[in-house]
């Protein structure tokens, strides 16, 4: 599979690049999933509990013996083809989304993670590198009774993220879904490289050099 660099209109010093898809994307789930890899998988999922994947489906164990916790997206970004040396002005993180239940509002975090070394194919909940404990960007998705499909897309600011990460050449980006005070089971699942057309899941990098 290509991957894909789109150049926008520049001055002489200020330039804007979309960097897409992912080198490497993953969800990680806890609880009996814990040690299972679903790197390939073309789905994205961010759940409370209960949910779990495989290559191109969502699943709902109602086992009472099996424990499915909460889940977490890994995204790895290669940023090579920004010089190293450049001001970062502005860096969004952008995806879409589906989000099959109705009605639903959660805020999802954005984490930096200073450790690029995990692996898409070797990623699970208990191998995966920590991330920051605050979040760097939150956005707020909501779907409606009227919004029928539960489609959209959501971007989070990750400037300070991509200014930290940039004379490494990579950064690696966490989702993860606000959890509190809420009781009934949920999911929102993102399309990972495997599946993505188009400009799905990409980084925008404004910056001058």
């Amino acid at each position: 599979m290509g991957y894909f660099v789109t150049r926008g209109p520049s001055t002489p010093s200020t330039h804007s690049i979309t960097l897409y898809p992912p080198i490497a994307d993953a969800c990680v789930i806890a609880g009996d999933e814990a040690d299972t890899n679903f790197g390939g998988s073309f789905i994205l999922l961010l759940s409370n509990r209960s949910y779990y994947i495989t290559t191109d489906e969502i699943y709902q164990s109602y086992d009472p013996e099996r424990i499915i916790g909460s889940s977490k997206i890994y995204l790895k970004f290669d940023l090579t083809s920004i010089p190293s040396n450049a001001t970062i002005d502005v860096a969004t993180l952008g995806m879409e989304y589906y989000c099959p239940f109705s009605p639903i509002e959660r805020d999802v975090f954005v984490f930096y993670c200073s450790d690029d070394a995990w692996t898409e194919s070797g990623i699970t909940w208990n191998n995966a590198p920590s991330h920051e404990e605050i979040p760097t960007d939150t956005t707020h998705i909501k779907r409606t009774e009227e919004d029928w499909w539960g489609m959209g897309s959501c971007n989070w600011d990750v400037t300070q993220d991509v200014r930290r990460a940039i004379q490494k050449g990579m950064i690696t980006l966490v989702l993860e879904a606000d959890l509190s005070g809420i009781e009934e089971n949920f999911y929102i699942d993102f399309s990972s490289k495997e599946k993505q057309v188009g400009v799905m899941n990409s980084l925008y990098v404004s910056y001058t050099s």
